[in-house]
This record gives C-alpha cells, sequence and structure tokens, in this order.
C-alpha cells in the first residue's frame, strides 16, 4: 500500500496487528475464565484461539513480510544491553521500524511460554478431563495431573507478568519517548525510518485461513459435547432418573459424585 505518511513507516499489515490482538485478548479472556469452572469448555474455546494465534505467529516468523520474520530480530545481548542504555540516556532516540532488541526477545518468550500453556492445557484437557482427542491418555496417565496442572497454572501467571512488562514498556515509550507506540499496533504506523512492509496476495490467504479455522473451532467447541473437539470418552449419568433420593440428598449441597466413590458400609451409615 502506498504511503502518504511524513516520518512513518508502514510496519504491521493488518492481519498481523489482528492477531496480535487476538493473542492478547484470548489470553486475557481464558485466563479469567479459568476461575469459573462451570465455565470450562469457553476456556477450552477461547484457549484454543490462542494456541492457534501462537501457531499462526510461530509460522509467520518464517514466511511474514519484513519486520515480522525472525530473522529480522535483534536477539544479541551486546544489542539489548546497549538499547537500555540509550533508552536512558537518550529520552528522543530514534527507534527501529521493525523489533527493538527488547521487544524480540519479549516475542520469542511469549511464543515459547505460550506453546507450553497451550500444550499442557490440551493434554489436561483430555487426561484430567477425559475430553477431545488427548481423551485416550486418561487411563494410562492420570497421575500427571497435577504435575500438569502446576505447569500449566505457573506459565500462564509467568505469561500474565511478561504482558504487564510488556504494557509498562509500551507506555513508557508513548508517554516519555513520545514514539507514539500505543497506536503502531492498531494504524501500523511506526514513528521511524524504513521501508514499508508489503503483503502478498499468498500471504494474505494463510491468514486468513487461520483466522476462518479459529472462529470454526471455537464454534464448534462451544457447539455441543458430541464433536470429538470436546466429547468425553466416559458416559454421563443420569442419577435424577436412576435414584432421585440420591439426586436431591446428595446435590443439594454440592456436585453429585458418583456413588462408587464410597464403600457399601459408607453407604448404610448414611
Amino acid at each position: 500500500m502506498k504511503n502518504n505518511k511524513k516520518d512513518q513507516v508502514y510496519v504491521w499489515p493488518l492481519c498481523t496487528r489482528f492477531v496480535h490482538w487476538l493473542i492478547a485478548l484470548s489470553f486475557t479472556f481464558s485466563f479469567i475464565l479459568s476461575f469459573f469452572e462451570h465455565r470450562l469448555n469457553y476456556h477450552v474455546a477461547v484457549g484454543i484461539i490462542f494456541g492457534l494465534m501462537l501457531l499462526y505467529r510461530i509460522i509467520w516468523g518464517f514466511i511474514g513480510p519484513r519486520y515480522a520474520t525472525f530473522n529480522t530480530f535483534k536477539l544479541s545481548l551486546s544489542e539489548l544491553k546497549f538499547y537500555f542504555v540509550e533508552k536512558i540516556q537518550n529520552r528522543y532516540r530514534e527507534i527501529p521500524a521493525g523489533h527493538n532488541p527488547a521487544s524480540s526477545w519479549y516475542t520469542l518468550i511469549v511464543l515459547s511460554v505460550g506453546s507450553i500453556i497451550t500444550i499442557s492445557g490440551l493434554l489436561l484437557y483430555g487426561i484430567q478431563e477425559a475430553k477431545g482427542y488427548l481423551s485416550v491418555l486418561n487411563d494410562d496417565y492420570y497421575m500427571y495431573s497435577d504435575t500438569l496442572l502446576n505447569i500449566h497454572i505457573y506459565a500462564s501467571y509467568t505469561l500474565l507478568v511478561w504482558a504487564f512488562i510488556h504494557i509498562i514498556g509500551v507506555l513508557i515509550e508513548q508517554f516519555y519517548h513520545k514514539t507514539n507506540m500505543v497506536f503502531a499496533m492498531i494504524t501500523g504506523y511506526k514513528k521511524a525510518k524504513g521501508e514499508d512492509a508489503e503483503l502478498c496476495t499468498p500471504k494474505n490467504i494463510v491468514s486468513y485461513i487461520f483466522l476462518i479455522l479459529s472462529a470454526w473451532v471455537f464454534y464448534v467447541i462451544l457447539d455441543g459435547t458430541h464433536n470429538p473437539f470436546v466429547k468425553s470418552k466416559f458416559t454421563n449419568i443420569d442419577y435424577e432418573s436412576e435414584n432421585g433420593i440420591f439426586y436431591e440428598k446428595c446435590g443439594d449441597c454440592h456436585k453429585i459424585y458418583p456413588p462408587f466413590l464410597l464403600t457399601e458400609k459408607s453407604w448404610i451409615r448414611i
């Protein structure tokens, strides 16, 4: 696209911006939904979108446009040190069009920790909940549920803290360094020097395929309990129709647990 903006470079195409915000929003909503056990299907659905967007971003790191690919990242520790030294010493220094050393490392850590969250979540859904394609692992690997849950939780909180650090960094750029950084991922333009990013048709198609796939998976997961994405390996038992008294007495004050969890003697005592 033609750039008519003076002293600005077109860095982030629409699909890159859209995926950036989808990663942020899907993680946020999935994190919040994790505190509501009865909304597990929503947590899983939004988490799948998060995982798909991470996968897209990883692929984009190899085939994406200028400034989005991994080979443009600045990963030298000396560059990282110089970045922070210059940031402190020179308030109005010139910023690069693409990723700076800090954002380069930030992106890689988000992709790494986010992948751990996604994989551990999928394994938990199959092993602990016995649902989805990985429910076949329930019988043999259930004893690892606690370990997977701890990995999932600690990785999620790590990413949450990392996200706050990112937000603080962007706000410092916006209000102290006056780089207009907040709007870069909204408009696609940065106050920098360089060549505009261009996106060819095949890359656009890849982007839209991932977006459509995410929307479809989200719909399928929320649509019911019988599709392969969410189907349980166990058969649900209607305790209300089987034994009304058991359903009424045990469901009055807590979740109904399968009666076989107690011995016959315990039930007689009750």
